[in-house]
């Protein structure tokens, strides 16, 4: 029961809001895939259940240090031009 009462932020409200939504237009457009992705939305809503680890995101170290591997690699020329 704590799990569903704790921890609320905006993103688990977004997908319950989403979730009773699309679950809503399913009955309306009589949708049983649109159902669906509006039961996982709010499932993991209410069980607080998104990326394990943390996984989704990218590492904000690692993106960096390739963005500077990337910058060391590129040279420059200047562009002459006839006048």
């Amino acid at each position: 029961m704590n799990i569903l009462l704790k921890n609320w932020n905006i993103v688990r409200a977004i997908r319950l809001v989403l979730g009773i939504l699309m679950v809503a237009q399913a009955f309306s457009w009589q949708s049983v895939l649109i159902g669906m992705g509006g039961g996982i939305l709010i499932l993991s809503a209410l069980l607080n259940a998104g990326c394990p680890g943390n996984s989704c995101s990218v590492s904000a170290t690692k993106y960096r240090s390739s963005l500077n591997k990337k910058e060391a690699d590129v040279r420059h020329e200047e562009a002459k031009t006839n006048q």
